[in-house]
């Protein structure tokens, strides 16, 4: 009995002290829902209304991943703080897996929390259109396979790997390169014989296909969903293509990872980074057995993480999250160090002491994600108490993306048409879509699907079809993105130069009304 209260009192203390060093995560509830999320949403709602993925709403990610969200969508129904709240909870058990796992195997609650800490504040400042991605997702499942990895192998850890890995995988087909390091760590660790490994990656290898299988089974049985979701492939074979492979694509992602590195992660941070590899050089000698393991597998994963981002060659800032949970393990490591070395200056010369406590917090303010976190921490008042100032906070003069001020301007405005079709162009602009209610919308949740180089002609023509039946077309006029779309024309533009689009739009249509980068064409009335 007494065993029984202690190992409750030892997990109560554990997630209170989870929840204090994770309390910049609390930020998450007062963000809004991001265009990306949005569609990820919309994909949920259209699995909630029985339509078909694909066929009456298109995205580009594996049919599981829509799946994820469904039980969001079903409670929150459009409501912001409700999603985010789900959010929250889910980057809430990552911390605290986390914080588990160093404790299983440093016992250490101050290195935990700190890893912890790190974790929150990255996260939170990542900005509302860089959260709840499918690396969201991914951090949740990796730390839960690091987990049962570092468990004593058996049958049961086995498939419960191989579920893991068929989940992370039915995610995002790329995620599937975290087998590289946990197969190099059973061979350098060489803890199983070759008989044991090959016995253990194969009951995880039927598992997760069997798995990912399962997540297709409904487009292996409907022909409409299968041929639409061809042309997702052919769509992403296009995509996975660009940047094309070059040296300016080199030196471009050599920039782009040092940017985010130093700028939207933290210069502090990654500053302590290489601290943190020779505090371990330094001191290997005083970990045991299962820290040095853990060690390796995190350093393996941090590797082949980063370079699984590389080898997309997007540099989206959301792309890096896989990695963050590696990163707050090992900065943790050089901030104890600094802690214990500013402990021992301070019994030897006091004034010392206080001029690094004053350096430390100025590079702190300036230098962590604690400015940022500053920065947004007036948005928890404005959410609740001043919608405006809020919704001013959210939209950027000029951008093509962050215009929450905007797209509620226009569904404010759509109410008068009620019952209509409504379908609207442009690339970060699907919040429109999503908070339109009771009425038919385009099965297209980005215009690049159609306008982009990836040329996909069943695509080409349902959106002329869509003109054909339309009665409300919103078209963006600032939505240049080459990367997605492989040149530099905006939906407007795109229209203007396809000759169908442009006729129609022209002899049917006449302009509504114009709110900011965004033109209401209304059908004609004779």
């Amino acid at each position: 009995m007494n065993t029984t209260n202690n190992k409750s009192q030892l997990n109560l203390k554990s997630f209170l002290m989870v929840f204090l060093c994770s309390m910049p995560l609390l930020l998450i509830l007062f963000q809004p829902i991001s265009g990306d999320l949005s569609i990820y949403l919309q994909g949920a709602r259209t699995i909630l209304e029985g339509k078909q993925l694909y066929s009456d709403f298109l995205d580009l990610k594996p049919p599981a991943f829509y799946y994820l969200y469904v039980i969001i969508e079903f409670f929150a129904n459009g409501n912001e703080i409700i999603a985010k709240l789900f959010e929250y909870l889910m980057q809430f058990f990552v911390v605290f897996i986390l914080y588990r796992i160093i404790i299983d195997k440093f016992q250490s609650k101050q290195f935990a929390g700190i890893s912890v800490l790190i974790y929150s504040l990255s996260y939170s400042v990542l900005g509302y259109t860089n959260s709840f991605h499918g690396e969201s997702w991914f951090n949740l499942l990796i730390l839960l396979i690091l987990h049962f990895h570092m468990k004593q192998n058996s049958n049961i850890n086995s498939i419960i790997l191989g579920i893991l890995f068929g989940i992370i995988v039915s995610i995002k087909f790329s995620f599937g390169i975290v087998a590289i390091p946990l197969i190099l760590f059973d061979i350098i660790t060489n803890e199983k014989n070759i008989n044991q490994l090959i016995k253990k990656y194969l009951i995880i290898f039927l598992i997760s296909i069997s798995i990912l299988g399962l997540s297709f089974t409904q487009l292996f049985l409907n022909n409409d969903m299968y041929a639409d979701y061809i042309e997702v492939i052919n769509y992403l074979k296009y995509y996975s293509s660009q940047p094309p492979l070059g040296i300016n694509t080199i030196k471009t992602l050599i920039k782009g990872v040092s940017i985010f590195f130093a700028d939207n992660y933290s210069l502090l941070f990654t500053s302590l980074l290489p601290i943190s590899f020779l505090v371990i050089i330094k001191k290997q000698a005083n970990f045991d057995s299962p820290q040095k393991k853990m060690i390796i597998l995190n350093f393996l994963m941090l590797i082949f993480l980063l370079l699984s981002v590389v080898i997309e060659r997007k540099l989206v800032v959301f792309h890096f999250l896989r990695i963050y949970p590696f990163l707050s393990f090992f900065i943790a490591f050089a901030i104890i160090e600094l802690i214990e070395t500013y402990r021992d200056i301070g019994k030897i010369d006091k004034f010392l002491r206080l001029i690094i406590v004053s350096v430390m917090i100025v590079f702190a303010i300036l230098f962590s994600p604690l400015s940022r976190l500053i920065n947004y921490l007036p948005t928890v008042y404005t959410k609740i108490f001043n919608e405006e100032k809020y919704d001013a906070f959210y939209t950027k003069s000029g951008d093509n993306i962050v215009l929450r001020r905007v797209y509620k301007n226009i569904n404010n405005y759509l109410k008068q048409y009620k019952g209509k079709k409504i379908i609207v162009l442009g690339i970060g602009s699907n919040l429109i879509n999503y908070n339109i209610r009771n009425n038919e919308i385009s099965k297209f949740s980005q215009s690049t699907f159609y306008f982009s180089n990836a040329n996909i002609q069943k695509w080409q023509n349902e959106i002329i079809e869509e003109f054909k039946t339309a009665d409300v077309i919103i078209i963006q006029t600032n939505d240049n993105h080459p990367i997605l779309n492989g040149h530099n024309f905006t939906s407007m533009e795109m229209v203007e130069q396809t000759y169908k689009l442009k006729e129609l739009l022209y002899t049917k249509f006449e302009i509504d009304t114009t709110i900011e980068p965004f033109k209401i064409f209304k059908i004609k009335t004779y």
